[in-house]
């Protein structure tokens, strides 16, 4: 984004005149290794506003995910990444969700995610087999649920959880 705020560029989905959704997904880094996306909003996406899937090395910084059907931001299957400073709010699934992050027995942080204000989600953080996590310094509020994290649905990579770390979040 080339504004001052992270709402002074908008990527927006929207709906057609038929009333379906104009896109699944706002930006998809897929295997997409060194990938950086700064200072922007996405909403209104059928899915997800921010997805970076297989990617290895990625970094959102100052980035604002809402209003979006599922999640907002959503990493899957995708290592050595930094989520920063982000904002999201009123997504119908969780605002953050690193999904089957590679596992690494908490050998080291494959994602972490820091000061971030995710509210107004069904659940401020979301992850299945969300190994090697790193969350600190963030707040999770005014959701339905504050973090989620879960061992529970067959063909996600990295089965059964066995490691993340939670530092300093309000919850």
């Amino acid at each position: 984004g080339t504004g001052e705020k992270m709402t002074d560029v908008v990527f927006r989905g929207g709906f057609a005149n038929d009333g379906d959704w104009v896109k699944h997904n706002g930006i998809k880094a897929d295997r997409a290794d060194g990938f950086y996306l700064r200072n922007l909003t996405a909403e209104l996406f059928r899915e997800n506003a921010l997805y970076v899937h297989e990617t290895d090395g990625y970094v959102l910084d100052r980035v604002n995910a809402r209003n979006n059907d599922l999640y907002g931001i959503l990493n899957f299957t995708s290592d050595h990444g930094l989520i920063q400073d982000c904002d999201t709010s009123f997504n119908g699934d969780s605002g953050v969700y690193p999904g089957s992050a590679s596992d690494l027995h908490g050998a080291r942080a494959s994602v972490e995610i820091t000061r971030c204000n995710s509210h107004h989600d069904t659940l401020g953080y979301s992850g299945t087999a969300g190994n090697s996590v790193y969350a600190h310094d963030n707040d999770f509020h005014h959701n339905i649920a504050g973090i989620a994290t879960d061992s529970l649905f067959a063909g996600h990579p990295g089965l059964p959880q066995d490691s993340a770390r939670f530092v300093n979040n309000r919850i």
